[in-house]
């Protein structure tokens, strides 16, 4: 028996309950934060891409159809 068990004549929880575990709101929101310049680069590239794609049919349709 170690001495908090001793001062208060109760045992000790060591498990989740006991203490609250990890805050995961704070972890999600730490999470989203952390993540969020790579989503929006990612982003970005694949807009650039895509506008770069919508741009290069439009191009080639000119021919095609007229």
């Amino acid at each position: 028996m170690g001495p908090q068990h001793r001062e208060t004549g109760k045992t000790v929880s060591t498990d989740n309950a006991s203490w609250g575990g990890p805050n995961t709101e704070k972890l999600n929101k730490q999470f989203q934060q952390a993540l969020r310049p790579v989503a929006e680069q990612f982003l970005s590239k694949r807009r650039e891409r895509d506008r770069n794609l919508f741009i290069q049919i439009r191009f080639l349709s000119r021919f095609l159809f007229y």
